[in-house]
């Protein structure tokens, strides 16, 4: 993102990009995040929690266009441009609500964090989240898990009995299975993690893992949605989509499966390909994506032999014909970003440099207007780029520049006479001279310099004076001319410094007791006394069955990080 916002769209080539944890509020919004040429951008951002959650969604215009658009996943939330109104109640519902009942947590609240976009495309509702993860371990947060999981379950549900196909794509913060973690071997066969809410939820969305699907014991309820990458890929191990960036897991692939795209079952004939990205890094999670087919052939079995073509079904009717464009595309929903605040009505980066008139009776142009000798060849510049690079995609394939705004400071000057710094080198008003003694050395002037600068040569036969004794004079400290070996170390400048030089050396790193190899010094970053401290780990990357300090000795795999642990303060004392 270091360039611009389309260049990292354009290169992922998808037709809707789904961002989660942008950690982004309204006024961090930027007119090169909301007016990317080409694209459509919907926002969810947190109410109140600041540098939390947050979902952005990109939807290529030239290819679809959503017909409505929600931010929130219950439909409670009130409305950006109207909050005293929620989304459910206004004339562009997209539907699917569960009761009031069925939340044990305010719905408004659920909402608050910007964890959900919603997106009507006709043929399928789309559902870009980031569900919560409870990462303190805190009653109150295992609380806000559970209701939050459980409000998605219930609007995907209540779609589907609606007779709406649905997608669901994001950090979902759920490891399906065993298959799904580098600890599975150990994991899976541990029954409170096994039945862990999370699992048995992702079981009552998209079935029983493959794992146990040979179970005969388990009787396998209708999926409401599934699950494309194990579809494409059923029993590959290894398919990771998060790591520990702390612990240096990646690697050595040592993560988990917690990012997903799910669909409808109907809707999952349309796909043609589902993986994920390993290979683009900048995250601690990896891009996962999927391919839809262009058409879809009609069934032998169905009575009417129609040929089905994807983009005349997401799109408004009679805005594609066999896929072609027939017609422009529809404004967005009022949701989109382009409609909000200060970008309403900017369209592209293009606008903030188009010629405007002045406004009457004031005779001066307006900044915008006074843009219009901007070079066209002016560079995209990226002001706030999105906090995660992790993102969903689905494709149909098979702005404003960053404001550079001088900011005068007016500081008393140090000095009145100094009013550049050739004034530095400008020799001030000569002083009163002093009378002049037999034994000043004689005056040079350089003439190298176009500022006239005095050199004084130094006397030749200076003794050394007392530092512990400034008062005490040359002449009260020692005999002229003498200088003993201990005054020398003193005005030596080599002595001081490699004092210095020894204070700020880096400490050398210790030896792990395991592996006998230098450690890797890391700050301790968790609230508490120890906040801030510095500390010795092992350097080798985690993996599965390393020495957490937990783990017996005996399941140990020494290939891996050892249980090393020592405060660089205890060991620069050794």
């Amino acid at each position: 993102m270091s360039r611009s916002y389309k260049l990292l769209l354009d290169h992922l080539d998808a037709d809707i990009i789904c961002f989660q944890e942008t950690k982004i509020q309204m006024k961090d919004l930027t007119i090169d995040m909301v007016a990317v040429e080409g694209y459509d951008a919907f926002f969810s951002l947190p109410r109140q929690k600041k540098g939390y959650s947050g979902v952005a969604v990109y939807v290529r215009r030239e290819r679809c266009v959503p017909v409505k658009a929600e931010e929130g996943v219950t439909g409670r939330l009130g409305m950006i441009w109207d909050k005293e109104r929620m989304y459910m109640d206004s004339t562009n519902a997209i539907g699917g609500y569960p009761p009031d009942s069925s939340y044990t947590i305010p719905p408004s609240t659920l909402d608050a964090e910007g964890r959900a976009v919603v997106l009507d495309f006709n043929l399928f509702v789309f559902i870009g989240l980031y569900c919560p993860a409870n990462s303190g371990a805190t009653d109150e947060g295992r609380e806000f898990r559970r209701a939050y999981l459980k409000a998605v379950e219930d609007r995907v549900r209540c779609l589907r009995e609606e007779g709406r196909e649905v997608v669901v794509v994001g950090d979902l913060n759920v490891c399906r299975s065993a298959l799904d973690t580098a600890e599975g071997a150990k994991l899976g066969k541990e029954e409170e993690w096994v039945n862990d809410f999370g699992r048995l939820w992702m079981t009552r969305l998209v079935g029983p893992p493959p794992s146990l699907d040979d179970n005969e014991e388990v009787e396998e309820a209708p999926r409401l949605l599934e699950d494309l990458c194990r579809k494409f890929n059923p029993e590959r191990e290894g398919m990771f989509t998060c790591w520990n960036t702390r612990l240096n897991s990646r690697p050595n692939n040592y993560g988990a499966r917690i990012d997903y795209v799910l669909t409808s079952p109907r809707l999952a004939h349309w796909s043609s390909h589902a993986d994920i990205r390993p290979d683009i890094m900048g995250s601690d999670h990896c891009p996962v994506h999927a391919d839809f087919k262009h058409e879809l052939a009609p069934e032998s079995n169905e009575e009417e032999q129609k040929q089905r073509w994807l983009l005349d079904l997401v799109n408004p009717q009679g805005t594609f014909v066999q896929n072609v464009r027939v017609v422009p595309p529809p404004p967005p929903p009022q949701l989109c970003a382009k409609h909000i605040g200060d970008f309403k009505g900017r369209q592209s980066l293009k606008d903030l440099f188009a010629k405007r008139p002045p406004s009457d009776g004031s005779g001066d142009a307006s900044p915008v207007a006074a843009a219009e000798s901007v070079p066209s060849h002016a560079t995209l510049q990226t002001a706030a780029p999105l906090k995660r690079a992790a993102f969903n995609a689905v494709s149909f394939n098979g702005g404003e520049t960053k404001k550079k705004t001088k900011i005068l400071k007016t500081t008393k000057d140090a000095s009145p006479a100094q009013k550049s710094l050739r004034g530095f080198f400008t020799a001030k008003a000569p002083a009163p001279a002093p009378a002049v003694r037999q034994s000043d050395p004689p005056m040079k002037e350089d003439k190298n310099t176009e500022a006239t600068v005095v050199v004084t040569e130094p006397p030749t036969n200076l003794g050394c004076v007392d530092v512990c004794e400034p008062s005490k004079t040359l002449a009260e400290g020692k005999p002229s001319g003498t200088i003993t070996e201990a005054d020398y170390a003193i005005i030596q400048p080599e002595t001081t410094r490699s004092s210095w030089s020894t204070l700020f050396t880096k400490p050398t790193a210790p030896l792990c007791t395991i592996h006998n190899e230098p450690c890797t010094e890391l700050t301790s970053k968790k609230p508490g006394p120890n906040m801030g401290r510095r500390f010795w780990l092992c350097s080798r990357p985690v993996g599965p069955g390393y020495d957490n300090g937990v783990r017996p000795k005996g399941e140990v795999n020494r290939e891996w990080r050892c249980n090393f642990f020592k405060w660089s303060s205890e060991a620069g004392r050794k």
